[in-house]
């Protein structure tokens, strides 16, 4: 586990590489990030993955009990 997580801290900086469209609008709004499937593929995994941890957690607790 320790391995996957140091790989994937290691992987994160690939995943700034800017993307085409930049410069033509500005890439700072809220709207840019929401709309452009570069960035939005990104925050609905880094959701999944905190919902999935979250249901996990609870999971865990309710048959320990």
């Amino acid at each position: 586990m320790r391995v996957l997580t140091l790989a994937s801290v290691l992987l994160l900086p690939i995943l700034a590489s800017a993307h085409p469209g930049h410069g033509h609008s500005n890439g700072y709004d809220s709207l840019h990030f929401l709309t452009a499937p570069e960035h939005l593929a990104p925050i609905a995994l880094a959701g999944t993955a905190v919902l999935l941890g979250l249901f996990m957690r609870y999971s865990r607790k309710k048959t320990t009990r």
